[in-house]
């Protein structure tokens, strides 16, 4: 069927839950340990027409986040963010799970082990809806990354298992990457 004007009236109704902090005090007073709970539920609402001037419109509850922040103390905390994509299906998943240490030199450098979105590109922008780069080159895996921060300069190296294997069923942890930014 193709489609001869397509009046598309898309609005995303996003509504972000405040996040929730369960310690007592002030953290800048390191009382340790705090969770913090925070989420988002995006609604979509489509209407199009078609070349037969048939129109369809559709309310999805494209994305519900539910994520969980906990600083242990000030050289480890750890983050966990269920998600919900109505086009994926009726499941919850973990979309991202991992651990950080920081404190080391001063600071400035930290590592994260876990599952999380590696550092591959810049998805910035102002649209509602994700940019067709991140849709295609987003990179979620089960990784390691060291990253090292001085002002406005950010370093980071990463590895893990990619997901594409040499035949043979070589399955081995030798997949790189690095990134910068200013």
């Amino acid at each position: 069927m193709k489609i001869k004007k397509l009046s598309s009236a898309c609005f995303s109704l996003i509504a972000l839950v405040s996040p929730f902090c369960f310690a007592q005090g002030d953290k800048a007073a390191n009382n340790y340990p705090t969770l913090e709970i925070g989420g988002l539920i995006e609604v979509d609402l489509t209407r199009t027409n078609d070349y037969a001037d048939e129109t369809a419109s559709d309310i999805t509850a494209s994305t519900v986040e539910l994520g969980f922040d906990s600083q242990v103390n000030s050289w480890v905390s750890g983050h966990v963010l269920l998600k919900y994509e109505e086009s994926a299906g009726d499941d919850v998943f973990v979309d991202e799970a991992f651990v950080t240490l920081s404190g080391f030199s001063n600071g400035a450098l930290s590592v994260d082990l876990g599952k999380m979105t590696l550092p591959f590109g810049a998805y910035s922008t102002n649209m509602i809806s994700d940019s067709l780069n991140k849709s295609l080159g987003e990179v979620g895996d089960t990784a390691v990354l060291i990253s090292y921060e001085n002002g406005p300069i950010t370093f980071g190296g990463y590895l893990f298992n990619g997901a594409v294997n040499e035949t043979g069923g070589d399955d081995q942890i030798q997949t790189v990457g690095f990134s910068f930014g200013y």
